[in-house]
């Protein structure tokens, strides 16, 4: 439900937003021009008037992208989840320059589905600004792996679940501590998946999140939908 909420403000945003401040820039800019063809004494107060507005559209324009992107993932489907990933991390680090991220992605799949691929972002999205934010941590891991059970005869079978673990060396959450809104839902998420959600922490140990997520179920339904399915 969240996440319905949140692809339905976000097209609103694209939808709505996006073209009235293309709308605002675009009449800014013919009554610049219409102020360059008369010019009278009042054209310079025009220019820096019609400057303040191109100006704070441009801020308006930078505001919406930045929350478009928090709300929903665009390239999510379109992109491979590695990529997905690194992308996200490298926009805290930019951020972030004074926290050191280290990364450890296994050989991973092009996709685990939009169900899967969305909570590892959003499990990584909160882990990371927790750790940064609350934590005050100054280096943080993630490390995401396939899993799979062995066979008797020494070889992998197809992966049986997605294990994500998020470490940080910050202050860590004290015991009384509630969990807040941001974990809860996170662990919620992966629940939602049959999956795992496990927080270990101590006050001035850092903490560290252990998510794993089964990939079976999820390769098994797409499996069975017909055709038809995907071009809904």
């Amino acid at each position: 439900m969240q996440e319905e909420e949140r692809r339905e403000i976000a097209n609103e945003l694209h939808d709505e937003a996006g073209p009235c401040l293309f709308g605002i820039t675009a009449n800014a800019s013919s009554i610049q021009m219409l102020a360059n063809q008369r010019p009278d004494g009042r054209t310079a107060e025009i220019t820096r008037r019609v400057g303040e507005i191109l100006s704070i559209t441009e801020r308006l324009k930078l505001m919406n992208r930045a929350l478009l992107k928090k709300l929903r993932p665009g390239p999510l489907g379109k992109v491979k989840l590695s990529a997905l990933l690194d992308e996200l991390i490298a926009g805290f680090q930019r951020r972030h320059s004074d926290a050191h991220i280290m990364v450890n992605f296994g050989a991973l799949a092009d996709s685990y589905g939009e169900a899967i691929d969305l909570a590892l972002y959003r499990c990584i999205q909160e882990g990371i600004t927790n750790a940064i934010r609350h934590g005050k941590a100054s280096n943080l891991s993630v490390d995401l792996l396939e899993e799979s059970a062995i066979r008797r005869n020494g070889s992998r079978r197809k992966p049986d679940k997605l294990s994500l673990t998020l470490s940080d060396d910050g202050k860590g959450i004290a015991p009384s501590t509630a969990k807040g809104f941001g974990l809860t839902a996170m662990t919620e998420r992966v629940r939602s998946l049959g999956g795992s959600c496990v927080i270990e922490s101590a006050r001035s140990r850092g903490t560290t999140i252990h998510v794993e997520i089964p990939v079976k179920a999820e390769r098994e339904k797409k499996a069975r939908e017909p055709e038809w399915v995907g071009a809904l």
